[in-house]
């Protein structure tokens, strides 16, 4: 592994394990064993790490939507697609629990705007597809409400899970969360769709 990659992938395990803000690149660099001079010729400063990890995790969660779009639409294929993308929040969860570091990153340097844009445009598509195979009706709840639960269902589920069931591991969590997702999913779901949920209730 690059020198570059093992920097990230400290860093994100030391994040997960201490929290962002008890990491220091002092830090990262002495479980790495190199010199803090060799990590800074990767990554100048924190918030350019930290933009580094973002990326990786931006890239994990498009190549996941990749490969739902690239079979049928479907219910069941989609809740596969979000409990990945939620394995993939949980193996970044550190990032998403240091808000004051992030937020200045966020807003100066990353174009998260762009990310959430990208990511409300995929929810449109997934949910049309969904309906018109038959798996969603949008009759007592509106598609746009639902695209706005969804991208603030996997924007914050992670924040809420660290700090309500620090106990619990990965697939606990991931099965707790996806089942208050299906449960949201009943009200639009078809009877068709509905069969889709059950792994999950």
């Amino acid at each position: 592994m690059k020198t570059r990659d093992r920097i990230i992938q400290t860093a994100i395990d030391l994040f997960n394990e201490r929290g962002m803000y008890k990491t220091s690149v002092r830090d990262i660099s002495q479980i790495l064993a190199i010199s803090p001079g060799n990590l800074s010729y990767h990554f100048s400063r924190k918030e350019d790490l930290l933009t580094a990890i973002l990326d990786q995790y931006r890239q994990q969660n498009d190549q996941a939507y990749t490969g739902y779009f690239d079979g049928p639409p479907g219910l069941a294929r989609y809740l596969d697609l979000v409990a990945h993308l939620l394995r993939n929040a949980y193996a970044y969860r550190g990032v998403f629990l240091g808000l004051d570091e992030l937020r200045s990153v966020l807003g100066t340097e990353y174009d998260y705007g762009a990310v959430e844009q990208k990511r409300r445009a995929f929810l449109e598509i997934i949910l049309n597809d969904l309906e018109m195979v038959g798996d969603l009706q949008f009759v007592q709840v509106g598609k746009d409400f639902i695209i706005d639960f969804l991208a603030f269902f996997q924007r914050c589920w992670i924040m809420e899970a660290m700090i309500s069931y620090p106990h619990l591991g990965e697939s606990d969590l991931i099965h707790r969360y996806m089942g208050f997702l299906a449960r949201q999913f009943m009200s639009i779901s078809t009877e068709q769709g509905q069969a889709d949920l059950a792994i999950w209730l």
